[in-house]
């Protein structure tokens, strides 16, 4: 009897507990989306050039994937890359700008009288972004999560890709770099 008393009381405990602890709920967990933003800059007698690229978060398809479940997202980091250029002899001052759609600044940043070269995979240059600029940019983040232009006719952001002031070239030139922007976005396990 004691050995019956005994296994129903152990029964009853772990029906109790399975009761009250249950199933644990999936939290939301964070997931960093990349983004590529490629730019050419090309002409000849070191004329300064840039290039201009409009786009929206849905053209990328690692946002769209996540889009639906997206609850929160925030500026994680960003790096410029040179992809290819010629001459090898160039040097130059070259510059980036990421825009709002209203053409309010959120980064900027330039490299002074550099070869591009010394910034080919693998050593980029990582953009350090002061608070301020860091708390603007996940404030618009925040602003077109939900509002972006699905067909992106009115494009959420604007970047220039410039280059200027170069030496090294008395022809024809070309520098095509990218800028990857990493998002943190706060992920809903739910559909």
């Amino acid at each position: 009897m004691k050995k019956i008393t005994k296994s129903v009381l152990i029964i009853f405990l772990l029906s109790s507990l399975s009761f009250f602890y249950g199933c644990d709920q999936l939290e939301n967990f964070e997931l960093n989306i990349p983004f590529e933003i490629n730019f050419t800059v090309s002409g000849d007698d070191a004329a300064d050039d840039s290039e201009t690229i409009e786009f929206c978060l849905n053209q990328y398809d690692e946002w769209n994937d996540n889009k639906d479940r997206i609850v929160g997202v925030r500026y994680l980091k960003a790096a410029y890359w040179t992809v290819d250029y010629s001459p090898t002899t160039l040097k130059g001052t070259i510059s980036f700008a990421l825009y709002d759609k209203d053409d309010n600044i959120l980064m900027e940043r330039t490299l002074q009288n550099v070869s591009p070269g010394e910034y080919e995979e693998p050593t980029p240059y990582e953009f350090e972004l002061s608070n301020e600029e860091i708390d603007n940019f996940n404030a618009y983040l925040s602003s077109i999560r939900t509002t972006e232009d699905p067909s992106c006719q009115n494009h959420s952001f604007k970047a220039i890709g410039s280059i200027s002031g170069l030496t090294g070239t008395t022809g024809d030139y070309m520098v095509e770099g990218k800028v990857k922007l990493i998002l943190a976005a706060e992920i809903s396990p739910d559909e």
